[in-house]
């Protein structure tokens, strides 16, 4: 039987961090979400766990955006779709 885990964004603190780490890539195909923790950006991975990667969110999603070709405008219409800066 599958053990099934809960991961609730709303609360980054209550999460269980599986690894910290300074060398992880995310990308399209191993990354599901992301989000600010503690100066560092906590990971939810394809395979379930959650990296804290010792880099701020903003430096991650620029890193992020660079290597999958993705132009600021682009990011201006998506956060302006969820409402965010």
């Amino acid at each position: 039987m599958n053990k099934i885990r809960v991961f609730d964004f709303s609360d980054p603190a209550s999460l269980t961090v599986d690894v910290t780490t300074e060398c992880f890539q995310p990308r399209f195909d191993n990354t599901l979400a992301m989000t600010a923790y503690q100066k560092q950006t906590l990971i939810l991975t394809t395979e379930g766990q959650v990296v804290a990667l010792k880099q701020p969110l903003r430096e991650c999603l620029k890193s992020f955006c660079i290597q999958n070709g993705i132009y600021q405008y682009e990011m201006d219409a998506y956060y302006a779709r969820v409402k965010c800066r």
